[in-house]
């Protein structure tokens, strides 16, 4: 059984990234259903939690990321961003 309830997907050169809702399947995979957005495309795809990554550094891998790892990777940009900014 797996915790993960909201997954971000990271894109690539044909698909927007964009946040998906996860409900756990009968076969232990999840579906990954797309919320709606500005750029969202009803899109619901099937992954193995061991899919999806609990740790994010901005780029395209991997494909999928917990919302977790998402936000922590954005408040460390912003940091970076406040110091910068202090100086």
């Amino acid at each position: 059984m797996t915790t993960i309830t909201r997954v971000y997907y990271t894109g690539d050169v044909c698909n927007q990234p964009g946040w998906f809702t996860a409900a756990e399947r009968p076969d232990g995979n999840l579906t990954l259903t797309e919320e709606p957005g500005d750029l969202s495309f009803d899109r619901e795809i099937i992954v193995s939690p061991r899919q999806i990554g609990r740790e994010y550094n901005g780029t395209y891998s991997p494909r999928f990321v917990t919302a977790e790892a998402h936000a922590a990777f954005r408040a460390s940009r912003l940091e970076l961003v406040r110091v910068d900014v202090e100086g």
